[in-house]
């Protein structure tokens, strides 16, 4: 991370403590997504997180960096990007990695490898290389496997989700919907 980076952060939180420490009860809304979370929430803070596309887990450790009591879930299907989600938290055991994708009905899929992970996709119009003028196409493709969120709920005994974050393009979005939890 550059040093311009790495100020642009500290400055950032130093913000944040400031105006948490100035006017806690009146945090503005969408400045952080923590706070937005408590207030939605009503303070208390959520138990169970789901983070679903958690890639190398920015989110995840954002979540337990906010909430350190929460159990945190992340689903991530492209074994090199899993390989190092699990080696992240592999020493806390608040997080628990699954190497699934989760959408509306289990199955299996292949998805086209682009070379910058975040770019992955399960839907069936963007899970094609990128424009191979921005030099990220690979021909490199991955059989995932997809489990749905009532399947995966029913399997762990989790019958409640308090925060599902979705970084995905497929099918899961139905599945939220048919199940009521929007």
């Amino acid at each position: 991370m550059s040093i311009k980076s790495q100020l642009k952060n500290l400055i950032h939180e130093l913000s944040l403590q400031t105006y948490k420490k100035v006017s806690p009860d009146s945090f503005p809304a969408g400045w952080e997504l923590a706070s937005d979370i408590e207030r939605i929430c009503h303070h208390q803070q959520p138990r169970i997180i789901f983070d679903v596309g958690a890639n190398i887990g920015q989110t995840g450790s954002y979540f337990h960096q906010k909430f350190p009591q929460a159990d945190i879930l992340c689903f991530e299907p492209i074994k090199e990007t899993f390989a190092q989600l699990s080696q992240k938290f592999a020493d806390n055991q608040r997080i628990r990695c699954f190497p699934i994708a989760l959408g509306e009905q289990p199955s299996e899929k292949t998805i086209i490898l682009n070379s910058n992970s975040q770019q992955n996709s399960l839907t069936d119009a963007l899970n094609r290389p990128i424009d191979e003028n921005q030099g990220q196409s690979t021909d490199k493709t991955e059989a995932i496997t997809i489990d749905s969120l009532d399947n995966f709920c029913r399997d762990q005994g989790i019958d409640r989700i308090d925060l599902l974050k979705m970084d995905t393009e497929g099918d899961l979005l139905v599945s939220v919907w048919k199940r009521g939890l929007y």
